[in-house]
């Protein structure tokens, strides 16, 4: 027997980026809250033919079809805002393009900034530091900093060059992040924090940042000497096992660049974006048919 607790926070669905996680949350609170709770019981009051059906939801065995939010909306209790945070969640995982995701994720951060009480997930805190590329080029600028740097010094240390209010907002959201921090003096200094880039948003988020330095990549080539760039490519025939092996030693091999650029070096140094991509450029054909 589950005794009801009057007490227990009841989630609320404009505090996360995932539906099921929302939905684990909810039946968490209605197990603590309503002693009649059974995943039958949810199922007769959401007017719902399979009794198991939420479990395979939030087990990620089953989607959650548009056409079915209202149904687990009213199984669930929601109110008018919490049906509409709700079917947005549903609508976000529904989203077929980064376009689409990314206007809906901006659709949930409003909703979130006129909640009675803000609420900031994991998800939105990756998006705030991958939102603008120049957000952690700026971290890395900071052991480079003079002691007296100024955002405007941040924003001219920048290629291409940003408006000092935009080094100003990167410095305050790295300091609200943990990802950087002032001392008494004024000098900015790096903080660590490990940020987790799991989940729908976290993937939006680096998805949006890789794009934004891939176009300034496309601009490196007019904008850059030679002698400042480096691009190279090649073009191959690949089977799914000669992939795997390939992306695998470029993943060993970024492993060793970052821990040999952790070695301290004496000299000017610029922050540079180091980039490996690869992708089929080409259907996968098999050359016996």
């Amino acid at each position: 027997m589950v005794e009801a607790t009057q007490n227990t926070p009841r989630p609320d669905p404009v505090a996360y980026d995932d539906y099921r996680a929302y939905l684990r949350a909810m039946v968490s609170h209605l197990r603590a809250t309503e002693p009649r709770f059974s995943h039958r019981w949810f199922a007769r009051r959401a007017g719902l033919k399979t009794s198991n059906y939420l479990k395979l939801v939030m087990d990620a065995q089953r989607n959650l079809a548009l056409v079915s939010v209202d149904r687990f909306a009213t199984g669930l209790g929601l109110d008018t805002r919490e049906r509409a945070a709700f079917e947005r969640l549903v609508r976000l995982a529904h989203a077929d393009t980064d376009r689409a995701r990314n206007a809906l994720y901006a659709e949930l951060r409003a909703a979130r900034d006129r909640a009675p009480v803000r609420a900031v997930s994991g998800g939105e805190t990756l998006y705030d530091l991958y939102s603008q590329w120049w957000t952690v080029v700026i971290r890395e600028l900071i052991p480079l900093a003079p002691p007296a740097a100024s955002p405007g010094w941040f924003a001219q240390a920048l290629h291409p060059r940003q408006a000092a209010a935009g080094a100003r907002q990167a410095l305050a959201r790295l300091r609200g992040l943990g990802l950087a921090a002032q001392d008494d003096e004024g000098r900015w200094r790096q903080a660590e924090r490990k940020i987790s880039t799991g989940g729908q948003v976290a993937s939006l988020a680096v998805r949006n940042f890789h794009r934004a330095m891939l176009g300034l990549a496309q601009e490196a080539l007019d904008r850059l000497a030679r002698d400042r760039r480096h691009v190279s490519a090649v073009t191959a025939a690949l089977t799914p096992a000669q992939y795997a092996e390939l992306t695998a030693r470029i993943d060993a091999f970024r492993r060793s660049v970052l821990e040999e650029l952790d070695e301290a070096a004496e000299g000017p140094r610029s922050i540079y974006q180091i980039m490996f991509v690869t992708f089929p450029v080409s259907k996968e054909i098999d050359p016996c048919d």
